[in-house]
């Protein structure tokens, strides 16, 4: 899948301006940001946070992920039924993750996507969900694909059920 990616550019001061620029082009939106240095030092170092930044950010979609982790599970030796279930809880969790870039996941974003899914289900599908997205995450990390696991500080919230009211 073709994605539009950042770009960033340094400029050097012109006859008329005594500032060092960088140009930070979102590929997406079409948006830019044009800070500017005084000094020749302090504008390599912005560009190169931002090209580092920019390098992050383009990466596969949480989609894409998802299908190689079921590649993964299919070449373990798990079920298909179980690999189809697994399939479902990460798109349902996910909301939409053929909009969602690796490098967006961050602890406050599975926290939110979490708290979206504890207003909408039973806390027994929640905590599967929860459950499914962690063990995701951290194959995700064995791939060195996140540098850590945002889910790991996300706390399940109520209780399952167990068997029939009294």
């Amino acid at each position: 899948m073709a994605r539009a990616e950042k770009r960033v550019s340094i400029y050097k001061p012109t006859r008329h301006g005594q500032r060092w620029r960088i140009e930070i082009r979102d590929g997406v939106t079409g948006q830019r940001s044009r800070p500017s240095f005084d000094h020749e030092e302090d504008a390599w170092l912005a560009f190169r946070e931002a090209q580092a930044e920019a390098a992050f950010y383009d990466g596969d979609t949480v989609l894409e992920l998802i299908h190689k982790y079921r590649e993964h599970m299919l070449a373990k030796g798990n079920r298909p039924g179980s690999v189809v279930t697994t399939m479902f809880r990460l798109a349902q969790f996910f909301q939409k993750p053929e909009h969602m870039l690796v490098g967006e996941l961050t602890p406050t974003k599975i926290q939110s996507l979490y708290d979206a899914r504890v207003a909408k289900v039973s806390p027994a599908t929640h905590r599967g969900q929860l459950s499914q997205a962690k063990t995701f995450l951290k194959w995700l990390v064995k791939q060195r694909l996140l540098r850590f696991n945002p889910a790991e500080g996300v706390e399940p919230v109520g209780k399952r059920r167990k068997g029939k009211p009294q």
